[in-house]
């Protein structure tokens, strides 16, 4: 009875360690979340919908107009490009050449093919991330430095699956919770099978009954100890007994 009791006590102990445990490792999957979301959030606010690339590349094109046999482009707008270390072009929808550009690098070519076009704007122009905007007279490019923005070349995303993420998503977390409740349960398991004998050998030293441990396992230093107690009472007994 008195075992039984003290292995109540253990196993409330134990599972109050391990509940812990894993309601540190939830907190901590939910504040990385939170982190992961204020980074983004800051990022964002860096990079504002208005500064956004497509953006600045649409009020350029808007921006800029002919006048007489060359282009012009407001000096606000102008200012703004250089600011952002932005270099701009415009090429001309008939001969693929380009007709106006500011801060071009003397890497760019001059002259482009359809392919040409498509390809920039979908990715990179000799390093560069370049975004694109229509205008009445060709096509506006502008381009980043190197390095400052990830393009993906295929950014499609098919409508099934964004329908079927959020399901998804449900369902590997649900996987992790049934996972970890499974993990739980084994190593709450384990460790009651190891401190069982323990708690026997404890009883029974209170009891002044001789005990014999195995001595294996990760408490074994624990079992070495009581054996050891448990000797020591025992032979003081054997020697009164022979006297």
């Amino acid at each position: 009875m008195r075992e039984a009791r003290m292995m109540e006590r253990v196993k409330k102990f134990i599972s109050h360690n391990l509940l812990t445990f894993v309601l540190c490792g939830a907190v901590l999957v939910v504040f990385n979340l939170f982190l992961f979301f204020l980074w983004g959030e800051g990022i964002a606010r860096n990079d504002s919908v208005q500064n956004t690339p497509w953006v600045l590349a649409d009020t350029t094109a808007a921006a800029l107009h002919r006048n007489g046999t060359r282009y012009v482009i407001s000096a606000s707008q102008e200012t703004d490009l250089h600011k952002k270390h932005v270099w701009a072009m415009l090429i001309d929808n008939h001969t693929g050449s380009v007709v106006w550009s500011t801060a071009l690098p003397g890497e760019i070519p001059r002259t482009y093919s359809l392919s040409d076009v498509a390809e920039m704007s979908r990715s990179y122009l000799k390093g560069y991330p370049t975004f694109t905007s229509p205008h009445k007279d060709g096509l506006v490019v502008l381009g980043y430095r190197k390095n400052s923005y990830f393009k993906l070349p295929r950014n499609n995303l098919n409508n099934a699956f964004l329908a079927n993420l959020p399901p998804f998503l449900i369902l590997i977390f649900l996987c992790d919770g049934f996972l970890l409740f499974f993990m739980y349960i084994l190593i709450k398991r384990k460790f009651v099978q190891a401190v069982r004998p323990l708690v026997r050998g404890l009883n029974a030293l209170r009891e002044k009954q001789p005990v014999h441990l195995q001595e294996t396992g990760p408490l074994a230093h624990l079992a070495a100890a009581i054996n050891q107690v448990s000797d020591r009472l025992v032979k003081p007994d054997k020697t009164d007994s022979g006297e």
